[in-house]
């Protein structure tokens, strides 16, 4: 996708949640092939029962089923470019270090 238009302005918004519902998807190796065309990045978490059952958990590791020391801060390196991180339910990050680089809400 990015190849057919390969210019820095085409990107993507990187979800988490969306990405993450698919266990063969390896998130922080997608945010490194998207490395520059990461504009916007909507951090959540998930908790899977089974491989088909999931639901949405809080934003800590031990939350859920992914490792948010990585999802929800891609680093700059990585990104290729220093964006933001959207946290979709504040309210469940009562705790976390929120800083210029996370915007609450949509």
């Amino acid at each position: 996708m990015m190849k057919m238009v390969d210019n820095p302005h085409n990107g993507v918004t990187f979800c988490s949640g969306s990405y993450g519902t698919n266990l063969a998807n390896d998130l922080p190796d997608m945010i490194r092939s998207l490395k520059g065309r990461i504009h916007f990045a909507h951090v959540r978490n998930l908790k899977f029962n089974s491989p088909t059952d999931f639901e949405e958990a809080a934003h800590l590791s031990s939350d859920g089923s992914f490792d948010m020391s990585y999802s929800p801060r891609p680093r700059k390196n990585d990104m290729g470019r220093s964006g933001y991180a959207g946290l979709r339910t504040l309210r469940q990050s009562v705790g976390c270090d929120i800083s210029k680089r996370f915007v609450g809400g949509y």
